[in-house]
């Protein structure tokens, strides 16, 4: 390995900052180090990679770097369980779980649950009134929570799904935390492995109760969920997949459906309410004829969104087999982090990237390999179709009806681990649509992410 790969000493505190902020750490990395950083660590090669040229190389080839889900746990631990999931599997078996699943996610059975999606868009938005602050994140949290309960789980039990996001996100922290420290050699905290484990098995418990509520809601597969379940317990049954493929695959399909989407959504909602022009823009367009073309502005907002405050912040994978980034050759056993956030934020491939500038998006087209939101290559994200419609769904439903205007001198800082989220929401004053576009003054986190238009009200577009 090139000596100019190595961290100096001090950037320990690079790596430390990153097992509280995802975001924070892999940016410190990069603006040091570059594309391609490497770290010694128990007896094996950290990298952190940067940009679309070692993206292509993670997305490429699964074969020889496979995905790495941190921490195990020890064998029969929940901990453990949860690799099943499809954050965890590689080689065959992942081959085998995506043909299972992949037929519920298909684009034109999610283009028939726009109904669905729609009515649980009305149902969040029905008690907001004029005048109200709201926490748009957690209405935000409360809407995909209500869309994965009905649509991937069968709207068994909405209070068992919140009880299992409270633990989930317990988890996922503790999960982000724990296994980096661990594979950097850092504190995790007092007693933090016991406490992963323990919010493994109680998060463990409260999934296997969301099953055994799907088993019994299974019917004509005539939803995404049902076709899910449906296909889950079929192959259980017929003794492909074990208790623990389908503790894992539920764990890891909450994960995606709610957490991701929840975090997308909030973040679209303040971009757009915080960019008077980009609102009326929108506004004109979902109250207009409508256009079938790929210039709407709807997807480059959706798209845009995505790049600048990506929900994933990176994705983790370890060489099973000789890999090359560029001049540098990875050994196996090597462990990539491959930061999304960081490659959507680089100056090489995006202009000014911390300017919400949907129109780029005129010009770039698709960049495979530099918009990294749903990932890329045989493990792109099963969801993205369902997910994109829900984000689509949810914007033609509440821009037209309300403004949501961030209250002023609010703090909208961030939690990101292997997510990233705002911390701890984002309050709003909801509006009827009177078209009196503003920007807010906020402080916090975001600043060092969006450049944000200064405040001020823009004019009452016509």
């Amino acid at each position: 390995m090139p000596a100019d790969l190595r961290f100096p000493t001090g950037d320990r505190a690079a790596l430390a900052r990153f097992l509280d902020d995802s975001v924070g750490g892999t940016m410190d990395v990069w603006r040091a180090h570059g594309d391609l950083a490497a770290f010694p660590a128990d007896g094996r090669t950290v990298y952190f990679a940067t940009g679309p040229e070692h993206a292509r190389e993670v997305f490429a080839h699964p074969d020889r770097l496979h995905l790495s889900f941190g921490l195990p746990g020890p064998r029969g631990s929940d901990q453990r369980a949860f690799t099943r999931g499809v954050f965890g599997i590689n080689g065959p078996h992942h081959q085998h779980v995506r043909g299972l699943l992949l037929p519920a996610f298909r684009k034109p059975v999610a283009e028939g649950h726009r109904p669905e999606l729609a009515a649980c868009v009305q149902e969040i938005i029905a008690p907001w009134r004029a005048g109200q602050t709201r926490d748009l994140y957690a209405d935000m949290k409360a809407l995909s929570l209500l869309m994965t309960d009905r649509l991937l789980f069968g709207g068994g039990d909405l209070a068992l799904s919140k009880r299992v996001d409270e633990a989930f996100d317990t988890w996922l922290a503790q999960h982000h935390r724990v296994s980096f420290a661990t594979l950097f050699d850092l504190d995790p905290g007092p007693n933090g492995y016991e406490h992963l484990l323990g919010s493994a098995e109680h998060l463990a418990g409260l999934l296997r109760e969301l099953i055994a509520a799907c088993r019994r809601n299974a019917g004509p597969e005539t939803a995404v969920a049902r076709l899910l379940v449906a296909r889950l317990l079929a192959a259980r049954a017929a003794g492909t997949l074990t208790d623990q493929d389908v503790l894992g695959l539920v764990h890891s399909l909450f994960n995606a459906s709610h957490h991701t989407v929840t975090a997308a959504l909030s973040w679209t909602l303040f971009l757009v309410g915080q960019h008077p022009e980009i609102n009326a823009a929108l506004l004109d367009e979902i109250t207009g004829p409508p256009r079938a073309d790929h210039a709407r502005l709807l997807d480059r907002v959706i798209r845009e969104s995505l790049r600048i405050l990506p929900p994933p912040v990176y994705v983790c994978r370890q060489a099973t087999e000789p890999a090359r980034f560029g001049d540098t050759t990875v050994a196996p056993g090597s462990v990539v982090v491959l930061g999304l956030y960081a490659t959507h934020h680089a100056p090489a491939t995006y202009a000014a990237p911390e300017r919400f500038d949907p129109a780029r998006w005129l010009a770039l087209g698709a960049c495979p390999n530099a918009h990294l939101a749903f990932g890329g290559g045989a493990r792109m994200c099963l969801g993205a179709p369902l997910a994109t419609m829900f984000l689509e769904t949810a914007l033609r439903h509440i821009v037209p009806r309300f403004r949501l205007a961030v209250v002023p001198n609010s703090r909208i800082d961030r939690r990101a681990t292997l997510t990233l989220r705002p911390d701890p929401g984002i309050p709003v004053l909801v509006r009827d649509q009177d078209r009196a576009f503003s920007t807010s003054p906020v402080t916090g986190a975001i600043h060092e992410m969006v450049a944000l238009p200064a405040p001020g009200t823009a004019r009452v577009a016509a």
